[in-house]
């Protein structure tokens, strides 16, 4: 069997949002539109599709510190007296900025991902089989990266449609193969 407790080890003492993704998300919302601090934590556990909800503490001061560095700025109160906030021209080029070295990130780091799985915790696989899953994986996760981004900026029903076909065909054929190796 694999090691799946050295992967676990690892997995508990690695922080569980990374580093900058709170305020990546919090100035690419304030690109769309205004929001408050409440709608920006609400958005963000929508997005998370429940899984995480930042919490007052990290929310408010952060767009306090997007505000010092001139990224964003306080409105007025709105008619439900809340303050929203929104992104301005320094701070849309700041995001592009983010967006241009998280783009780099995901291309040239999506192997450090990939040698968790089938490697020295799993010493029954040969190295080079080993190796040659480790390449797909990360081949798959760049292609789901660059898939994500280009269905948020043009998405349709047709053609996500047919992304959900193939991920579907791919995680059945997946499970078939694992429980065939579960009956061996």
């Amino acid at each position: 069997m694999c090691g799946p407790n050295k992967f676990m080890h690892w997995t508990r003492h690695m922080a569980t949002v990374p580093k900058g993704f709170l305020r990546y998300q919090v100035l690419k919302l304030l690109a769309e539109k205004p929001l408050s601090g409440k709608e920006i934590m609400d958005k963000i556990q929508e997005q998370t599709e429940g899984r995480w909800t930042p919490s007052p503490g990290s929310i408010y001061p952060l767009l306090a510190l997007l505000e010092d560095y001139g990224y964003i700025q306080q409105l007025p109160k709105d008619e439900t007296g809340r303050k929203p906030y929104q992104i301005t021209e320094e701070g849309r080029k700041f995001l592009q900025e983010q967006e241009k070295q998280r783009e780099e990130y995901n291309q040239t780091s999506l192997g450090l991902f990939t040698p968790f799985i089938f490697n020295h915790t799993c010493p029954q696989i040969d190295t080079q089989q080993a190796q040659q899953i480790r390449e797909n994986m990360r081949k798959i996760f760049q292609t789901l990266f660059t898939l994500r981004q280009h269905l948020t900026q043009k998405p349709t029903n047709q053609k996500i449609q047919k992304i959900i076909e193939i991920l579907q065909k791919i995680t059945e054929t997946l499970q078939k193969e694992t429980e065939k190796l579960k009956e061996e």
